[in-house]
C-alpha cells in the first residue's frame, strides 16, 4: 500500500521486528497498540488529510528508495561479500 501512495495504518509489531527502523512511526507509517489507539489513530487521520497525506508521500519514498528488487539485490551482494570475506579470513587462520 505504500508504494502506492496510501498512507498505511498498521498494528505496531514487536521491537525485534525492527519495522519503525525501516517505517518510522507518524513520518511513513502509522502505527497502534489495540482497539481504542486504532480508533484515536483512524479519527486523527481523518481530521487531517495534510498528515494522512505527508505520512503517504513519507512512505512511497522510503519504499521506492530502499524496498526495490535492485535495491535488495545489491544489499544481498553485499551480505554475500562480506559473509565471503568473512569465511576467507577464517580460513587463513587455521592454514
Amino acid at each position: 500500500a505504500a508504494a502506492c501512495g496510501c498512507c498505511v495504518l498498521t498494528n505496531a509489531l514487536p521491537a525485534h521486528t525492527r519495522i519503525q527502523e525501516l517505517f518510522p512511526a507518524n513520518q511513513s507509517m502509522v502505527y497502534y497498540r489495540g482497539p481504542i489507539s486504532l480508533l484515536s489513530r483512524l479519527w486523527q487521520l481523518w481530521r487531517d488529510p495534510g498528515w494522512r497525506e505527508k505520512i503517504a508521500t513519507e512512505g512511497q519514498h522510503r519504499v521506492i528508495k530502499h524496498h526495490t528488487q535492485q535495491t535488495r539485490a545489491e544489499q544481498l551482494v553485499r551480505e554475500v561479500q562480506a559473509l565471503t570475506r568473512s569465511g576467507e579470513s577464517q580460513a587463513k587462520r587455521f592454514r
